[in-house]
């Protein structure tokens, strides 16, 4: 869907679409996970949460592994950097 439609039709609906990435570590890795919410109207409509790939430091430099097809691997290795420094 066009990018355009897709706005204008969460700006009428009143959707609001948040996502935020969150870094577990579990046995010895660290995994990413993406965390989608859902708005319609001030209320909840759907969540979902899923582990987007394992993140791992290699002459000291951050790659991820993903785990998805699409993954924005900048993305999430910048927010791991910025919430590894915090």
């Amino acid at each position: 869907m066009d990018k355009h439609v897709r706005d204008f039709i969460c700006d009428k609906a009143d959707i609001c679409i948040t996502s935020e990435y969150s870094f577990r570590d579990i046995c010895g890795f660290t995994f990413a996970f993406k965390t989608e919410i859902v708005h319609i109207k001030n209320r909840i409509s759907s969540a979902s949460a899923a582990p987007v790939g394992i993140i791992y430091k290699e002459n000291n430099e951050f790659y991820l592994a993903p785990l998805a097809k699409k993954v924005n691997v900048s993305e999430v290795i910048m927010h791991y950097v910025k919430y590894h420094m915090d």
